[in-house]
């Protein structure tokens, strides 16, 4: 992100009152600070003059640029000259320094706010960063109207919110009053959101994935009325609390995945059927497939152990053994299923290996014949299973 004209008006206020032809609601990136000296000027930089240039030169020149000086008379509207000046009577060099230590502090903000992004800090620290360099107070709410996060102050001048994690029914019916709050969902970009029968401003902007609203970035000032650099401030943090709002989306519908596909395969164990359409998208997550060859194992503990960490313990060693492999509780035992068709030929037959897992983890196994068709997992379950009794009545003869 670039510094823009707005977040320098509103930085600007700080340290002096300004009369400006600027509007709260225009903004354009400035990629630096020039002291005029009588050349031609050009685009995105803020000139600093101590005379206007209009006593020398057309307005033409200066149309659509900056300026910005000490006790300036503003242009005509339809100049097109957007001019700030500084009423009161200040050092050239002291407004000089003011502006570079606003470039500065937006700067180190903007480092910051990218290490916050880059990392998908936790929301509640980026919406405090924006508070403690800005003093602009966020909260980040959800299709349902869930807090998602807010920064430490915004509960402060927003009580509603205190306290609560969601939004109360009568505030909700409250807000379905107002049609503009119903078609607010339609922006695509910033936009200024004004409290119905209140002059209360919010800066915001809509997250959505795939054009479908999800959630809403609300920003305001400690005055919560409107302010310079409110709709640049809003699109930058909102589109950037997007981007890890759809990882984490992602992520759940991973998550999602992933359980649907052991889910399938329990219930395949458990012989309940499934049709070939469902099989087919559970089981796309791990990149399997019904027609795969398959061999199912089935272990049994010596020390009879159901703590959850132990058994935790017992799966991470058997999907490092198998890699390609799915374990499931069953009852006493642990079922393994492998997927051979993702496994390398010459990793099939690991016999040996079986063997020392067993003796080191005082175990017992029975292993199925390799069948294709995962739907068919029931009938070599079973099989693995009477293997491994077969094997216990061998030993206790």
């Amino acid at each position: 992100m670039d510094i823009t004209v707005g977040i320098i008006c509103m930085q600007l206020q700080q340290y002096y009152q300004i009369d400006t032809n600027i509007s709260m609601e225009w903004d354009i990136t400035i990629k630096g600070i020039r002291i005029w000296s009588g050349e031609k000027p050009v685009e995105q930089f803020l000139y600093l003059c101590r005379e206007m240039p209009w006593q020398r030169r057309t307005w033409s020149e200066w149309k659509g640029k900056l300026l910005i000086g000490i006790h300036c008379d503003l242009p005509p509207a339809d100049s097109g000259i957007f001019v700030l000046s500084v009423r009161e009577t200040v050092e050239f060099d002291l407004l000089m320094n003011t502006l570079q230590e606003i470039f500065e502090k937006f700067y180190r903000w903007n480092g910051e706010m990218e290490r916050l992004f880059y990392s998908q800090a936790d929301f509640t620290l980026i919406l405090n960063e924006l508070e403690q360099s800005y003093g602009l107070v966020a909260i980040l709410v959800d299709k349902n109207l869930y807090y998602i996060a807010m920064s430490d102050s915004y509960s402060l001048r927003n009580p509603w919110v205190k306290g609560k994690k969601t939004m109360e029914l009568d505030m909700v019916n409250e807000l379905m009053t107002d049609p503009y709050f119903r078609r607010a969902i339609e922006h695509n970009k910033p936009f200024i959101y004004r409290a119905l029968d209140e002059d209360i401003y919010s800066y915001c902007y809509n997250i959505k994935f795939g054009g479908r609203y999800e959630a809403r970035l609300l920003i305001q000032d400690k005055d919560m009325g409107k302010f310079y650099g409110g709709l640049t401030f809003a699109g930058y943090v909102g589109e950037r609390l997007g981007k890890i709002l759809a990882c984490r989306s992602d992520e759940k519908i991973q998550e999602t995945a992933l359980y649907d596909f052991y889910s399938i395969l329990q219930d395949l164990l458990k012989g309940i059927p499934k049709n070939e359409e469902e099989i087919r998208q559970c089981l796309l997550v791990r990149g399997w497939r019904r027609e795969h060859v398959y061999q199912a194992y089935v272990f049994q503990f010596i020390s009879q152990e159901s703590e959850s960490v132990t058994r935790r313990y017992y799966q991470v060693e058997m999907e490092r053994l198998f890699q390609e492999c799915c374990i499931l509780p069953d009852r006493e035992y642990l079922c393994c299923i492998r997927n051979l068709s993702l496994t390398a030929p010459e990793l099939w037959d690991i016999r040996q290996e079986v063997a020392v897992f067993l003796r080191e983890n005082l175990c017992k196994a029975g292993i199925s014949q390799r069948f294709e068709d995962v739907a068919r997992l029931r009938q070599y379950y079973l099989e693995a299973e009477r293997a491994l009794k077969i094997g216990q009545n061998s030993n206790s003869t």
